[in-house]
């Protein structure tokens, strides 16, 4: 069967930039009639045509509900196949696409013709079988389509001889209102993590380029093709997992990606210590990853070089499943800088997909300071102005103390979990206290590193 998820996606989207997200559950029922219809060509609905019908399209429809839903649409002068989609009318309507600034109208036109095409091969195969009239019913209700968009092209100006840049005219490069919103305010919380700025800027960067990457697409100029893929460089507690998190949640605003959910893992959870497991385990990982970014820590331990290990071959199906699904799946690879760059060099494949790199710096003692403040503040501890140079170097014994093992952020909220735990001590040995004591974190409460 055709797995048509990733098409009915992109017709969501482009629908979603004309400001038309109203109709994208009416474009889903045209598709579900559609499947429907041709199902019932032969006059009766089977057990696999409902079950395709419902987990391709994720409904609970019993044949009688199908049935009663769709019934008046299979009469033969009205029929649904007879005529050209509401939804491709719509997206086919010039001067909606000049209001909306959504992708041309004609790549857009197409988009939908492949879903609806892509649907009815479905209906036509999932009962395992395929009728001659079930075929002729998709042609022609294809025909009448492709011969739709024909018409429109034909109101197309002449690519050749029109001057893109002198027809484009001004542009507005945010996007709807609410997705605008909700962009910006993932932004502002990026911007408001401590320390980090290279990262920012990283991140900015990333963001301006696809806005304008998405931009200069519906205008019908060239898109550079760049890795989607990041390489995370850093130490251990410096924001690696949680900026990831972010950009998952910032490309699903901007459409790069269906769900951007982050799904963590590392060797262990795609090496296996038996051979023929290993490629599973991945293919696993990776469909759970599907429409968001797949995060793998450590990532140069999947080739450690030694005898009868399986990591090679982790990497190997990795970089063909990226291939696969390369519309739809991020790849983060992270770990310290020596071991990432020899894992990189380690198979082109590898340093052809991942040639982003976003640098993660340790935090400064300061930085180090705000973030221990800020877990006070936000778990409603405080402590003297004093206490500053004092906390400073409880931080600094710390990094003496840790070395080359001091995990950053991670090593401070640690540290917090000592303190609060100590000052818990000390007000529990007293027996009683007042309420500021709940509070309040003391000298003593911090010699605990």
């Amino acid at each position: 069967m055709i797995d048509i998820g990733q098409q009915l996606w992109k017709c969501d989207n482009i629908l979603n930039n004309m400001g038309m997200s109203k109709q994208i559950d009416e474009f889903h029922r045209e598709i579900i009639r559609e499947t429907y219809l041709i199902t019932m060509l032969d006059a009766e609905l089977d057990k696999a045509e409902l079950l395709t019908i419902n987990s391709f399209f994720k409904t609970r429809f019993s044949p009688e509900g199908l049935k009663e839903r769709f019934y008046e649409d299979c009469q033969l002068e009205g029929c649904f196949l007879n005529r050209v989609p509401e939804t491709v009318r719509l997206v086919a309507d010039k001067e909606r696409f000049d209001r909306g600034g959504a992708p041309g109208i004609l790549t857009a036109a197409r988009e939908f013709c492949i879903a609806f095409e892509q649907a009815g091969n479905i209906a036509i195969g999932c009962n395992g079988s395929r009728m001659r009239y079930e075929t002729d019913a998709l042609d022609a209700y294809m025909s009448i389509m492709i011969n739709f968009v024909r018409e429109a092209e034909k109101k197309e100006p002449d690519p050749v001889k029109t001057d893109p840049v002198a027809a484009a005219g001004d542009f507005d490069i945010r996007l709807e209102s609410s997705r605008e919103a909700k962009l910006e305010a993932l932004l502002k919380e990026v911007d408001s993590m401590i320390g980090l700025d290279s990262v920012k800027k990283d991140i900015h960067d990333l963001v301006n380029f696809i806005r304008i990457k998405q931009l200069r697409e519906s205008r019908g100029f060239e898109i550079p093709v760049m890795s989607m893929h990041l390489v995370f460089t850093g130490n251990p507690g410096t924001g690696k997992t949680t900026i990831a998190r972010k950009i998952g949640e910032i490309y699903k605003v901007l459409g790069v990606l269906e769900t951007g959910q982050l799904i963590e893992t590392d060797r262990a959870g795609m090496v296996s210590g038996y051979m023929g497991q290993t490629a599973a385990k991945v293919e696993s990982i990776v469909e759970k990853a599907r429409g968001g970014i797949l995060f793998i820590d450590e990532a140069y331990t999947l080739v450690s070089g030694a005898d009868n290990d399986y990591g090679q071959e982790a990497v190997d199906t990795l970089l063909k499943l990226m291939e696969d699904h390369r519309d739809d799946l991020i790849v983060i690879v992270a770990g310290y800088p020596e071991p990432m760059e020899r894992f990189l060099n380690s198979n082109p494949g590898l340093r052809s997909r991942f040639n982003k790199y976003i640098v993660f710096e340790n935090y400064s003692h300061n930085e180090l300071f705000e973030i221990f403040k800020n877990f006070c503040e936000k778990n409603d501890y405080q402590f003297a102005p004093e206490l500053h140079e004092v906390i400073l170097q409880h931080i600094q014994n710390l990094i003496i103390k840790k070395g080359d093992k001091f995990a950053n952020g991670r090593e401070i909220r640690n540290y917090f979990e000592k303190v609060v735990t100590k000052q818990a001590n000390r007000i529990v040995a007293q027996s009683k206290g007042s309420v500021e004591e709940l509070i309040s974190i003391t000298a003593e409460d911090l010699d605990c590193e």
